[in-house]
């Protein structure tokens, strides 16, 4: 009887031992895969520039102040150098960002890469290349690509026809001799369809190509649509980020199109935890692009509390909010 019972008690110390065991790996198992970032390695860009430049997109017409360190318009491939545009954003301070959009017509149907591939389109880029001048200036050509709503995107022409394409563009530039001009590579945040040939990374043009990295990413707020789920930061951008350090741990990323929807949710305190963020958790962004436009949704900082939120801090340690935060860009070898 003696001997059973300490038998018992033993199996019952060693069934304790492996629930408990199990159960760690368990947590351990769950813990990576809701927050993989904890167990590697920070990147080199993870620990360098701890910038926080923080940028709008906005109708050109309501241009002013000095409060951005960014402003984005959009152009599409018809159009000239937008020098007086240019111009007006130089003498808020703030540093160019032109996305400028693969399309001549529609938007949603033009696929002329083709065509850029071919050459045909040369002399256009040559001479828009020189009339962007030796001013730092940064230029986002041919966004989301890994999208369905695009005429150069993947469901209408596909990766490698981008990748010639944008290649063929960069190399122009660099031929006539624009040092000061760096080209972003920009994905949507979400690869729309979500299937393997399609994820962002099939994209890239290589190193030779982008100087940085863009990601565009939304808080949708609680519409009726699919799509339209009010989700925090964290959620928003957690994904793309760990794909985006680990494909290209080299390159500084942009946020370059974000913003929160007003329906769902408090869009001023999400504003203040997007930029808390930065820091102890996506620290290898380096600027934030807010689309300040009304378009589908409210996405503007229509308040004064929301406008405090954005422009008024840059999170633990990022204090520098001006275009003279990104000087390292134009001035280091990337």
């Amino acid at each position: 009887m003696t001997l059973f019972t300490r038998f018992s008690a033993s199996q019952i110390k060693f069934s304790a031992a492996a629930i408990l065991i199990v159960s760690a790996a368990a947590a351990v198992f769950i813990l990576y895969r809701e927050h993989p970032w904890l167990f590697r390695a920070k990147t080199e860009m993870e620990k360098q520039h701890p910038v926080c430049v923080l940028g709008v997109s906005e109708p050109t017409s309501v241009i002013s102040g000095s409060t951005a360190g960014i402003r984005n318009i959009f152009i599409n491939w018809k159009t000239s150098f937008p020098a007086a545009a240019v111009k007006t954003i130089r003498a808020t301070g703030a540093v160019p960002l032109i996305t400028w959009e693969i399309y001549l017509e529609d938007i949603r149907h033009d696929n002329i890469l083709p065509a850029i591939v071919e050459g045909k389109y040369d002399g256009y880029i040559a001479r828009f290349a020189r009339q962007s001048g030796a001013a730092p200036l940064f230029i986002r050509l041919g966004h989301e690509p890994n999208s369905d709503w695009y005429g150069w995107s993947g469901t209408n022409a596909n990766p490698e026809l981008y990748v010639k394409a944008f290649r063929r563009v960069r190399k122009i530039f660099s031929g006539q001799g624009s040092k000061n001009i760096k080209f972003i590579f920009s994905v949507n945040a979400e690869d729309v369809p979500d299937k393997a040939w399609n994820r962002f990374e099939n994209y890239y043009p290589g190193d030779e190509y982008a100087d940085i990295i863009g990601l565009d990413a939304y808080n949708w707020g609680n519409g009726g649509k699919p799509w339209e789920k009010w989700r925090n930061p964290y959620k928003m951008l957690g994904s793309a980020y760990e794909r985006a350090v680990k494909a290209f741990p080299s390159k500084p990323i942009f946020l370059t199109e974000t913003a929160s929807c007003s329906d769902g949710g408090d869009k001023a305190r999400w504003i203040g935890q997007l930029l808390g963020a930065m820091d102890g958790r996506f620290p290898a962004v380096k600027a934030i692009v807010w689309f300040n436009f009304k378009k589908g949704c409210d996405w503007t900082l229509s308040t004064d509390e929301m406008r405090y939120r954005f422009y008024g801090s840059c999170g633990t340690g990022r204090i520098e909010c001006s275009g003279k935060g990104l000087e390292w860009i134009f001035t280091e070898k990337q």
